[in-house]
């Protein structure tokens, strides 16, 4: 249980935690695209590859990977209508 709220705060104190929570609980095409692209931006512009790993290993550890198939899934659904 320690190690769970541990990890918990963690998350929480990352520095890219307020910009998955807005992805996840925001439901505005324009803005998801943005933040999207946003994303994409911080992780393209490092140099080192190291850099570059580190910053998509945590957007990855924020559940970023399951909000990209949720909006997915979104998109799959909208084009049907």
């Amino acid at each position: 249980v320690i190690i769970c709220i541990h990890f918990r705060r963690s998350l929480i104190l990352s520095r890219f935690y307020p910009i998955v929570n807005a992805l996840r609980c925001i439901h505005h095409p324009g803005f998801q695209v943005d933040v999207t692209v946003f994303i994409n931006t911080l992780i393209n512009a490092c140099n080192l590859l190291e850099d570059r790993v580190a910053i998509r290993r945590d957007f990855l550890e924020l559940g970023l990977l399951d909000i990209v198939n949720r909006l997915r899934g979104d998109m799959a659904t909208a084009g049907e209508l």
